[in-house]
Protein backbone atom coordinates (compact mmCIF):
# COMPACT_ATOMS: atom_id res chain seq x y z
CA UNK A 1 0.00 0.00 0.00
CA UNK A 2 1.16 3.20 -0.68
CA UNK A 3 0.03 7.05 -0.43
CA UNK A 4 1.38 10.47 -1.20
CA UNK A 5 -0.12 13.19 -0.11
CA UNK A 6 2.37 16.27 -0.32
CA UNK A 7 6.05 15.77 1.25
CA UNK A 8 4.77 13.05 2.85
CA UNK A 9 4.85 9.34 1.65
CA UNK A 10 3.31 6.25 3.79
CA UNK A 11 4.11 2.81 2.86
CA UNK A 12 2.71 -0.27 3.60
CA UNK A 13 4.09 -3.94 3.44
CA UNK A 14 4.86 -7.53 4.75
CA UNK A 15 8.39 -8.19 6.09
CA UNK A 16 10.23 -11.14 5.19
CA UNK A 17 8.31 -13.08 8.31
CA UNK A 18 5.18 -11.83 6.71
CA UNK A 19 4.33 -9.15 8.90
CA UNK A 20 2.70 -5.99 7.97
CA UNK A 21 4.89 -3.01 8.47
CA UNK A 22 4.21 0.87 7.84
CA UNK A 23 6.96 3.43 7.36
CA UNK A 24 6.25 6.94 7.12
CA UNK A 25 9.17 9.02 5.08
CA UNK A 26 9.65 12.82 4.06
CA UNK A 27 10.35 13.84 1.08
CA UNK A 28 13.98 15.89 1.47
CA UNK A 29 13.59 18.64 -2.28
CA UNK A 30 10.17 18.80 -3.50
CA UNK A 31 12.16 20.05 -6.60
CA UNK A 32 14.37 16.06 -6.41
CA UNK A 33 11.87 13.84 -6.73
CA UNK A 34 12.35 10.10 -4.73
CA UNK A 35 14.62 11.43 -2.00
CA UNK A 36 13.29 11.05 1.56
CA UNK A 37 14.31 10.82 5.30
CA UNK A 38 12.29 8.14 7.20
CA UNK A 39 10.69 9.41 10.40
CA UNK A 40 8.88 6.16 11.54
CA UNK A 41 8.43 3.26 11.03
CA UNK A 42 5.76 0.53 13.17
CA UNK A 43 4.17 -2.73 12.97
CA UNK A 44 0.64 -2.58 11.96
CA UNK A 45 -2.34 -3.96 14.57
CA UNK A 46 -4.90 -6.65 13.72
CA UNK A 47 -7.66 -4.00 12.92
CA UNK A 48 -5.29 -2.21 10.34
CA UNK A 49 -4.01 -5.67 8.85
CA UNK A 50 -7.66 -6.25 8.51
CA UNK A 51 -8.53 -2.84 6.55
CA UNK A 52 -5.51 -3.03 4.34
CA UNK A 53 -6.49 -6.80 3.62
CA UNK A 54 -9.96 -5.35 2.93
CA UNK A 55 -8.69 -2.84 0.80
CA UNK A 56 -6.44 -4.91 -1.44
CA UNK A 57 -9.58 -7.46 -2.27
CA UNK A 58 -11.73 -4.41 -3.81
Amino acid sequence: MRRHIGAVLNVAGRDRQGRWLAVALIELDPLRDDQYTVVGARYLDEAEIAAIEHMLKG
